[in-house]
């Protein structure tokens, strides 16, 4: 038994319309690009923002919800990260990373009060449970 683990959970924005099809073999497929945005404040002081883009694949039933996903979609996917390869037409073999989806909520999922409006100081106007 070994401890590895190949897990990725990822929550964002649909970039495109999601494509699906079926394999050669009837196989179901679904693939779309997903957006996550990291934001930080610099030594400077300055804000910044990086924005990743996600390649999200799914086979067989997995493939279902992913190929129903639009642009704009709130997204949160649950899978492995994968590598596939293949040789490009002047024999130079390209690889390719994505997260094959195996759990896929599609939605808003914010909680109801963001981090932002939380705040130290107690409510006043609460009532008192007694």
């Amino acid at each position: 038994m070994n401890d590895y683990i190949n897990k990725a959970i990822i929550k964002g924005v649909a970039g495109r319309e999601a494509k699906s099809g079926k394999t050669k073999t009837g196989a179901k497929w679904a693939n779309v690009s997903i957006c996550t945005e990291e934001s930080w404040t610099d030594a400077q002081g300055a804000a910044q923002k990086r924005t990743e883009w996600h390649s999200v694949s799914a086979f067989g039933e997995s493939s279902d919800l992913i190929a129903k996903i639009r642009k704009g979609d709130v997204v949160r996917v649950e899978g492995k990260i994968q590598t596939s390869g293949k040789v490009g037409a002047d024999g130079v073999k390209v690889y390719y990373t994505s997260i094959q989806a195996l759990k896929t909520e599609v939605g808003d999922y914010r909680p109801e009060k963001q981090v932002a409006e939380r705040s130290d100081e107690p409510d006043l106007n609460d009532e008192i449970p007694f």
